[in-house]
């Protein structure tokens, strides 16, 4: 009985409609990981610069036309995510009492780093809720973070999963694209540095004062520029 079944399953594969059928498993296997390499070769346009243009396109919404097929739904499951990250922004940045907000080039330019990654995966709205909170910081008052190791911990920790060195490279690489930076070393402030701030200003400083200096101090890293 089992030589009688090996000899049907060999004489199948060797027909055509056997060698079809295998073909088409191989695209179904393999298609996505295509997919995804070709991105990241659209992306990373020579291994090392970023192509500016794809990875602004990707940050504002817009409509990137030129793509098919797998690659077309590979980029629609980014673009996806990004509406779920906007909408979580929006409500998290509401909750700030100090007029502060997310850096939205650094949770958008992680969320895309990541998704470019060998860890991608199609986001639900729980899960960009998740992302969105990872980057903020404090118990019973949330407020913004730019601070590396705060924001992989609580990413790890929300999205149940260790970062690869390889993800956060592509992460920090997008962001740093975004400004215009290219991956390098971004300066933000810190909460505490901009607290700092404010404290060392003279005493008879108005209100409105303060606002335009806590707006500038969380400005600074998170400008976009070429």
């Amino acid at each position: 009985m089992k030589t009688k079944l090996i000899k049907l399953a060999l004489s199948f594969f060797s027909s055509d409609d056997g060698r079809k059928f295998v073909r088409n498993v191989a695209v179904v296997i393999i298609s996505p990981f295509v997919a995804i390499t070709v991105l990241i070769g659209a992306i990373f346009s020579d291994g090392i610069s970023f192509n500016h243009n794809l990875v602004t396109d990707l940050f504002e919404g817009n409509p990137i036309s030129e793509l098919t097929g797998e690659m077309k739904q590979y980029v629609q499951e980014i673009q996806d995510g990004l509406v779920l990250i906007d909408s979580h922004i929006d409500k998290i940045n509401q909750t700030f009492t100090n007029g502060s907000s997310l850096n939205i080039y650094q949770v958008k330019g992680y969320f895309i780093g990541y998704m470019v990654s060998s860890q991608h995966k199609v986001f639900s709205d729980e899960m960009a809720e998740a992302w969105v909170n990872s980057f903020t910081e404090g118990e019973e008052v949330k407020v913004p973070t730019s601070v590396n190791a705060v924001i992989y911990a609580s990413l790890e920790k929300n999205l149940n999963e260790k970062l690869l060195k390889d993800t956060k490279k592509s992460m920090e690489t997008c962001y740093g694209a975004l400004i215009g930076n290219d991956g390098k070393t971004v300066t933000t402030l810190s909460k505490e540095q901009m607290d700092e701030l404010i404290k060392n200003m003279p005493e008879d400083t108005s209100e409105i004062r303060k606002k335009i200096v806590m707006q500038a101090a969380d400005a600074v890293g998170k400008i976009p520029y070429y």
